[in-house]
């Protein structure tokens, strides 16, 4: 269920809620899941058949001190080392998306298609705000404060993994970015008024035309 709905476009938040609506239990029993618990399954190469080994070391044999390892030390990945419970070629679809979620890199147009495409292009804005502090995009959120619904933009990277991958990103208001995207555009047309309408007649004229050498000027005006 996790790798399915992460692939069709859902997020690791969710994903927690269907899991938790469904009442199925977290690798530690219990009724409550966790985004890091659902992105550390989606990591997790054991999936695949798949072992990196010494991703922990012990810096500290006296005091057992164990640390990830961040390349203080090499790293050994064995391929087909058990039963593979998902292809991997799924297991690195999933980095890649894991990757893609993480990044500026836009959707590929072909994948917008299918179901990944609510997770990329529901909105005007998905894909096109990007946090200035981690560089990932934002996401549209419901917020409901007092029985009153507001729609911000959050950075998908402090959503789903809180403020210690995102620390300083703001939450931006819809009506707000509204009504700046709206001034934005009337600064830049202002004075362009007639360059503007002539380019739209011209566009409307190829459109309406089709194959037809000419048309006349009065169902142009008519569609106009």
């Amino acid at each position: 269920m996790i790798v399915r709905e992460f692939l069709n476009g859902d997020s690791l938040k969710g994903i927690k809620e269907k899991l938790e609506k469904a009442s199925i239990p977290s690798p530690a029993r219990e009724s409550k899941w966790t985004t890091q618990t659902i992105l550390r399954i989606l990591q997790n190469e054991k999936y695949a058949g798949d072992v990196l080994l010494q991703k922990t070391y012990t810096s500290d044999f006296l005091e057992g001190k164990v640390k990830k390892n961040n390349g203080e030390l090499p790293q050994y990945y064995i391929k087909d080392n058990h039963p593979a419970i998902i292809p991997r070629e799924m297991f690195f679809e999933i980095q890649e998306e894991l990757a893609r979620r993480r990044s500026k890199k836009p959707a590929n147009t072909k994948k917008a298609k299918t179901n990944r495409g609510r997770f990329t292009s529901k909105y005007a804005l998905s894909e096109r705000l990007v946090c200035g502090d981690c560089g990932c995009y934002f996401r549209r959120v419901t917020w409901n404060i007092h029985g009153r619904k507001q729609i911000v933009w959050r950075c998908i990277n402090r959503l789903e993994f809180g403020p210690k991958s995102c620390g300083n990103s703001p939450s931006l208001e819809e009506s707000a970015l509204h009504t700046a995207i709206l001034e934005a555009i009337r600064s830049l047309v202002h004075g362009q008024q007639e360059e503007m309408a002539a380019a739209l007649q011209d566009t409307l004229i190829h459109c309406i035309a089709g194959e037809k050498e000419e048309v006349s000027p009065i169902v142009i005006e008519n569609k106009i």
